[in-house]
């Protein structure tokens, strides 16, 4: 409600509380109407991040605006799984690169991507930007416990594969292979 007006199209009140109106004998009456102005949609915006299978919690951001669209600061928020890399965020859930307007950058090249997107502007709905991983190559180190034991292949793979090697056993004057064990390093 902004006031009072003669006008009863009117769109900017003439009269307020405590003004006076004047009537006279001539006009002893007079109408005035309301002026009302509609209040503006205010919108919430939630955007979510989704770690896809990282190690930490889904986050949550959110605004309020009456635009129908509204600038977000991607969190630099970058979340870790174990032998993935983080690459940045897609719209996209099963994305294998971040969006162009969703990519970290990596500003010393050490592999941390340490730099969020800015100005990334989000539409009026409920947003779920979803983390791109990239698997990281696993080393792997055959140690026959002898000095004149041949190395054996293969020697790296990803850390995402599932793979089963079979293995020549290696071979020692004198002994018997009773096995192979694992350290997870």
């Amino acid at each position: 409600f902004l006031g009072w007006t003669d006008c009863a199209d009117a769109t900017a009140a003439t009269y307020h509380a405590g003004n006076s109106v004047v009537l006279t004998k001539d006009a002893p009456a007079k109408t005035i109407y309301a002026v009302w102005q509609k209040n503006p949609t205010i919108y919430d915006y939630t955007l979510i991040y989704d770690v896809n299978g990282g190690n930490e919690e889904n986050r949550t951001d959110t605004k309020q605006s009456t635009d129908d669209s509204v600038d977000f600061t991607v969190s630099d928020f970058a979340p870790t799984q174990d032998g993935y890399t983080f690459l940045g965020w897609s719209r996209k859930l099963g994305a294998t690169e971040p969006d162009a307007d969703l990519t970290y950058q990596d500003l010393d090249g050490d592999g941390i991507y340490e730099t969020a997107p800015t100005g990334w502007r989000m539409p009026a709905e409920e947003t779920i930007l979803y983390a791109v991983w990239e698997a990281q190559w696993i080393p792997i180190i055959y140690d026959s416990n002898y000095p004149d034991v041949p190395h054996l292949d293969p020697d790296e793979w990803l850390v995402e594969c599932s793979t089963t090697i079979t293995l020549d056993a290696p071979q020692r004057d004198g002994y018997k292979l009773k096995g192979l064990f694992l350290i997870h390093i």
